[in-house]
């Protein structure tokens, strides 16, 4: 449950870091960050539900997508929140699915494993985890160190919860 607990609190603190940049470059947008709650979820569904077909059947292949993700958005988090509404919404409906996508091939690797009798105890990994992201990243991470140190923060988070789960978990 480890790796899905940083996977889905890293994931829920990625929205609402995406949240921060649009409300940034666009103005506080009340709908739009329901809009970008849905986008994460519906990326997590379709990660979880056809995610083996499109190669994402190792968990050190998804750790690594999330940790670039994450990276990349820290890198261009300067530009971002100086940018017009335009290219931030891009970014955003780009970025945010995608890594909702590969959360959710997160979820379903590891819920698939021992013939699915570790599902519960994913998925509250999975629901604990994204509740402590959102709450964390929105009231600590983002205030204190900034949105593109939030990112760093997180992709190093994912990376070493990968690293440690692919030594300890056999795939």
């Amino acid at each position: 449950g480890q790796l899905m607990f940083v996977s889905s609190a890293s994931l829920a603190g990625y929205g609402m870091i995406m949240i921060f940049l649009i409300q940034v470059a666009a103005g506080n947008i009340y709908v739009l960050s329901a809009v970008i709650l849905t986008v994460l979820m519906a990326g997590l569904a379709a990660g979880a539900a056809p995610g083996e077909r499109l190669a994402l059947k190792s968990l050190k292949v998804c750790v690594l997508i999330l940790t670039g993700i994450f990276t990349l958005t820290g890198l261009l988090a300067p530009a971002l929140s100086t940018s017009s509404a335009g290219p931030v919404l891009t970014f955003v409906f780009i970025a945010l699915p995608l890594a909702g996508l590969v959360t959710g091939a997160v979820y379903r690797i590891l819920a698939s494993r021992q013939e699915g009798r570790l599902t519960g105890r994913v998925y509250s990994a999975d629901m604990a985890g994204s509740a402590l992201g959102y709450l964390t990243v929105s009231t600590l991470l983002v205030p204190l160190a900034g949105s593109a140190n939030a990112c760093f923060i997180l992709a190093m988070f994912i990376l070493l919860s990968g690293t440690v789960a692919s030594v300890t978990i056999k795939e």
